[in-house]
């Protein structure tokens, strides 16, 4: 966010300089104490968030269901362990009220740059980060364990996203994502599933695998496995591995439908009797266009020069559209 004198700044101390950067935020020093989230303009795929998007993300409907989270989530991993988002009332370059999401800064470092070879770093790799804080790790884990029986899927749950305090000598869980929301797309009845479906569930599942790992190390270490047992957990990875198995089959559907969609738009050209009077390069570049490069394969060559030989009346549209269908499997 760009600070503004236009802006009804709600805060005694301006936006400072920029000290981290997240999947969804953006943030910026807010005094000694504090830092300030906004919403960063290109998402976790690299491309640049619409104007709508942004707005959706800040938009009143959804401050209220981050800020019940932020309260569900501070009971479940305890204040210790969580540093709670807070949203701010004030007002925008254009006078219109806006939410400005602030948090307690935590004075040290992710887990995740304490990582690595150097002088700052403290551990060699992962597990050692882990198995070195096993209490508090066993703590976080159980907290979000208890988060997907909650909310039905895990939150943004890594080691980028917990830092060390260096003020309290706790770990604190500084970003969880929103797994209402992500729990919202993910297990939603397959007519609302939608282009990052797929992408949100690819997270999720790989959260749920570090979950495991994180969970088969601190048994492994030291008697910790029904410590870390949490009533409903096992039945809520079992709804996502069941919804996993939908969406996996919406996504073939939609390929297939594409894939239809392709060599019917060709095959329209070809049955209007355009291709017969055209050289097979000529009819290569256009099945290209709407085909993509596997028409450059040996067969489906052959098959655009048998129906050049045949020609438009002599084709059985069907037929061919068939046959291109199996080339391009």
């Amino acid at each position: 966010m760009e600070n503004s004198s236009e802006d009804e700044w709600p805060f005694v101390f301006p936006q400072g300089t920029k000290i981290g950067e997240g999947r969804v935020s953006l943030v910026n020093k807010l005094g000694p104490d504090w830092v300030i989230k906004e919403v960063n303009p290109i998402n976790e795929r690299g491309e640049q968030r619409s104007k709508e998007a942004i707005e959706a993300m800040k938009s009143p409907e959804r401050v209220k269901i981050l800020n019940k989270e932020q309260v569900i989530l501070e009971k479940i991993f305890g204040k210790d362990h969580f540093a709670k988002h807070s949203f701010v009332l004030g007002k925008d370059k254009e006078g219109k009220e806006k939410y400005f999401m602030v948090q307690r800064r935590i004075l040290g470092q992710t887990v995740r740059e304490l990582i690595g070879e150097g002088g700052e770093c403290k551990y060699k790799d992962e597990k050692e980060a882990i198995l070195k804080n096993r209490e508090q790790c066993r703590e976080i884990l159980v907290g979000v364990k208890r988060a997907v029986v909650e909310f039905g899927v895990p939150g943004d749950f890594h080691l980028g996203n917990i830092a060390e305090d260096e003020e309290v000598k706790k770990l604190v869980v500084v970003d969880f994502d929103s797994p209402t929301l992500d729990g919202e797309i993910v297990l939603a009845p397959k007519e609302l599933f939608e282009s990052k479906t797929p992408y949100i569930l690819e997270n999720v599942l790989e959260r749920l695998e570090r979950i495991k790992k994180y969970e088969e190390w601190l048994v492994e270490a030291g008697r910790f496995e029904v410590r870390l047992n949490v009533e409903g957990y096992d039945e809520a990875v079992k709804k996502i591995e069941e919804k996993k198995e939908e969406i996996d089959g919406w996504v073939r559907e939609n390929k297939e439908r594409e894939r239809m969609e392709k060599v019917e738009s060709f095959m329209k050209i070809v049955f209007v009797g355009e291709v017969v009077k055209q050289t097979t390069d000529e009819i290569l570049e256009k099945a290209r266009a709407i085909l993509g490069e596997k028409v450059n394969e040996p067969e489906s060559i052959s098959l655009l020069e048998k129906i050049r030989e045949i020609g438009a009346e002599a084709g059985d549209r069907e037929f061919w559209m068939a046959k291109f269908l199996e080339v391009l499997r």
